[in-house]
């Protein structure tokens, strides 16, 4: 019995690696709490096989759910002396609206981090990055929607994937998914909990 459990306890573990491995791809969340609306993204991208295609500036951090369009990040002043930049690429698929919702710039001045997304919407879906993305390294960025709600800014709640050539974008709308590690690891606790009792 003892080899068995040892042999389970092995595989569970190479499942939980296996999965770690897997999860390297960016994410975005949209939750509401405390009365706002809070967007954080985190995670990184691989630019392989993509195109680029445009460098822009403008307002950085935003939402528009009719056009699929996400960016976290520092809304700044498109108006202004230093507009936010960013890269656009081609070459991903997905989703091309997750809710009715029109545009909807984060509240002026709190939003953080990296501009970096999707606008699944437009006539070639693009994959945004900050102004001289490397492939590969660490992105973070948020924004607050400050006495809103998910369904005032019109957003359907579910989860969104967008697919890269390599890797993937998840927009998370009202939902904080439970990473398949931590549900891996629940999975053998029960599993050995159940063996144990078996064996007594």
């Amino acid at each position: 019995m003892r080899g068995i459990l040892l042999r389970t306890v092995g595989a569970l573990a190479a499942l939980l690696v296996a999965s770690g491995v897997s999860q390297a791809s960016a994410i975005i969340t949209v939750v509401e709490t405390g009365g706002n609306v809070i967007v954080s993204g985190a995670g990184t991208l691989n630019l392989t096989s993509l195109t680029f295609s445009n460098d822009r500036e403008g307002a950085g951090g935003f939402i528009n759910a009719s056009l699929g369009l996400v960016r976290t990040g520092n809304r700044g002043d498109p108006f202004g002396p230093t507009p936010e930049t960013w890269d656009d690429y081609v070459g991903i698929t997905g989703p091309t609206s997750f809710g009715l919702g029109g545009p909807e710039g984060s509240s002026n001045g709190n939003g953080t981090g990296d501009i970096f997304g999707v606008y699944g919407g437009n006539t070639v879906p693009l994959l945004v990055v900050p102004d001289g993305y490397v492939s590969g390294s660490a992105l973070s960025g948020g924004m607050t929607y400050f006495g809103e709600t998910i369904a005032a800014l019109g957003m359907m709640p579910g989860a969104y994937v967008w697919t890269l050539p390599n890797d993937t974008l998840t927009l998370n709308v009202g939902v904080v998914p439970i990473p398949a590690a931590v549900w891996l690891f629940g999975s053998a606790l029960g599993l050995l909990g159940w063996m144990r009792r078996k064996a007594t």
